[in-house]
């Protein structure tokens, strides 16, 4: 595919030309039309940017599922004066990131970029697309960069490259996606859910089977059949990439089904299909209990399904209860029944009584944007009760299990606990920080007292606070990864290639999580994984907890004993490609050093530096 190229220059010279009264040789009678033609002359000679992108289109097609994988795009100065990026804009593609001069710039962001990176002329940069397909869905959007090459299309400085993820590929979509719960339903009456059928990609989907198979307590009104045929091989239904079906199943329930026990059972379904997508052949499930008892019946929609990753937002609605017939849902009620340690800040916004909700952590970004997220790795289970407009509850509370899981490759995530901070959703509390350090960050000899001196100035050194004879790895930069180098560059210098580690989430008022995250850990090398108490604010010891994944799958949940201010906590040591983890010391539970110091913490440590 041929680069895109952003413009000539010589385009604003001819439009002058033809402007004027004679583009042909000889004196004007104008001063003024030569004056203008020998601006125009001399701004289409003088010396300026010319912004090439290549290629112009990226598609993420046929990749292998929940891999991440990283493609290039170049951007070039073709012109004969520097150029440069003053911004940049990432496409709304999930879990797509772009590496751009050693920052990171994830899905939807818009950064402006100060200083601006500049490109010599007849140089090039190249940016890394790092994304990780956990569907065929498809997503499409533009990435754009602000240029000062005012010579683009748009002649607003804006090159852009049209990005996909499995654009090409056929992909159907059944939401709710994974369990249609119609609750109790009074016993002869029919309740009706709407399943919605649609294409999530640019693709067309072809559906040549469509219908369920179970308990006959349900039915599947409105199938759509072509030529008013059922649906088959020889007659399939096409959804095209703007079609959105919508099918109507419904529940009667013969009786309030008992087990062997006499224990309440519900009646089961599935609704199938079979298709020309990857997905061919999965099914809804669908569940209906029967009542002798007329109540509103309390149902938990989630388009996310059942597994988010974390920082997402989750989102819940309970606008699908329903009531007895003649009656309306009036009133709702939700609650958490189950939740992993250390997310006792997350809540329910607005509300807990709000018909739908997002369930998560509310921080302010550094951009001003309000953000609610799930930051803590683990399964949470919600609970949902409802009332009709005559106060009579529903008959059992709906519940849902959403399971967050990690999607990098490394997923390291810190909490802890205060006992004096009794309040876990106010802006005060103790401050420990995670670290993350590449083995290089040891290679520096131990400082000294007075400092060795190369030329003028001291070595380049490292802190020895555990007094073990060895330098640390604490506090490099940069080759340790924590809040004041929250992105380092480390191994190949490379923006594209994603072998470097990203500090996600830092907290600095109590309870965590604090979250480190690395896509493709590098071969042969040991990372090092630890704590830093930074200040305690008044609020004394803490305990902090570690735990460690590998591709979503927990492999290490250490916990420390109780830490004072300025304590280091070495939790363990990682190995890779083994992903093997080492007992530092040969302690399963880690080493801490009290009372730890470096020049950093001399430095910026706060109470640690008194």
């Amino acid at each position: 595919m041929k680069p895109q190229r952003a413009g000539g220059h010589r385009l604003a010279l001819v439009a002058l030309c033809l402007a004027l009264t004679d583009c042909g040789a000889g004196d004007s009678p104008d001063p003024a039309a030569d004056a203008a033609t020998d601006a125009a002359t001399d701004a289409a000679t003088s010396p300026a940017p010319s912004a090439v992108v290549s290629p112009a289109e990226l598609d993420f097609s046929g990749l292998q599922r929940d891999v991440a994988t990283t493609a290039e795009v170049t951007l070039a100065n073709e012109g004969d004066a520097p150029l440069e990026l003053r911004k940049i804009a990432v496409p709304k593609i999930p879990s797509l990131s772009v590496q751009l001069a050693n920052q990171t710039h994830a899905s939807g962001a818009t950064a402006a970029l100060d200083p601006p990176v500049v490109l010599a002329p007849n140089s090039t940069l190249v940016l890394g697309l790092t994304v990780t397909s956990t569907s065929a869905k498809g997503h499409s959007g533009p990435l754009r960069i602000w240029t000062n090459d005012l010579a683009t299309p748009a002649g607003d400085g804006v090159v852009e490259v049209a990005v996909s993820l499995n654009k090409h590929l056929p992909c159907l979509t059944l939401e709710p996606n994974d369990t249609v719960g119609f609750g109790h339903v009074l016993v002869g009456t029919t309740a009706t859910r709407t399943v919605t059928l649609k294409s999530c990609s640019h693709t067309k989907g072809v559906i040549t089977a469509l219908g369920l198979a179970g308990s006959p307590a349900f039915g599947l009104n409105q199938l759509p059949s072509p030529g008013g045929q059922p649906i088959s091989k020889a007659n399939p239904l096409v959804v095209l990439p703007t079609d959105t079906l919508e099918l109507q199943v419904t529940c009667t329930p013969p009786s309030a089904q008992t087990d062997a026990s006499g224990a309440p059972t519900p009646f089961v379904a599935k609704l199938q299909t079979e298709d020309n997508t990857e997905a061919s052949g999965s099914a809804l499930t669908l569940s209906c209990m029967g009542t002798a008892t007329p109540c509103a019946t309390a149902v938990i929609d989630s388009t996310q399904g059942n597994a988010i990753v974390p920082l997402d937002t989750l989102a819940l609605s309970g606008k699908a209860s329903f009531a007895p017939p003649k009656h309306k849902v009036a009133k709702w009620k939700w609650s958490v029944l189950a939740q992993p340690a250390g997310s006792d800040d997350h809540a329910f916004w607005p509300n807990d009584a709000a018909p739908e909700v997002q369930f998560g952590h509310k921080r302010i970004t550094h951009q001003g944007k309000e953000v609610i997220s799930v930051n803590v790795a683990g399964t949470y289970e919600f609970g949902l009760s409802v009332w009709d407009d005559s106060g009579v509850e529903s008959c059992a509370a709906a519940t849902r299990t959403v399971e967050v899981v990690p999607d990098k490759t490394l997923h390291v995530e810190l909490t802890w606990d205060t006992p004096a901070d009794t309040s876990k959703l106010d802006a005060a509390g103790a401050d420990l920080d995670l670290h993350f350090a590449h083995p290089l960050a040891s290679a520096a000899p131990i400082c000294t007292d007075p400092p060795t001196m190369c030329g003028n100035k001291p070595c380049k050194c490292q802190s020895d606070g555990d007094k073990d004879g060895k330098a640390d790895p604490w506090f490099h930069t940069p080759f340790d990864c924590f809040w004041f180098n929250a992105n380092p560059n480390w191994a190949d210098q490379s923006p594209a290639v994603a072998d470097n580690p990203s500090l996600d989430l830092d907290d600095t008022d109590g309870w965590g999580p604090e979250v480190m995250t690395l896509n493709k850990p590098e071969a042969n090398v040991t990372y090092r994984i630890g704590v830093f108490y930074w200040d305690d604010h008044d609020f004394g010891p803490s305990t902090a907890r570690v735990r460690i994944y590998r591709a979503g799958t927990l492999q290490a949940d250490v916990t420390s004993p109780s830490l004072k201010q300025c304590d280091m906590w070495w939790v363990k040591d990682l190995t890779w490609p083994t992903g093997a983890l080492v007992n530092v010391g040969g302690k399963p539970g880690g080493v801490v050093t009290p009372g730890y110091t470096t020049k950093f913490t001399n430095a910026f440590g706060g109470n640690c530096s008194k």
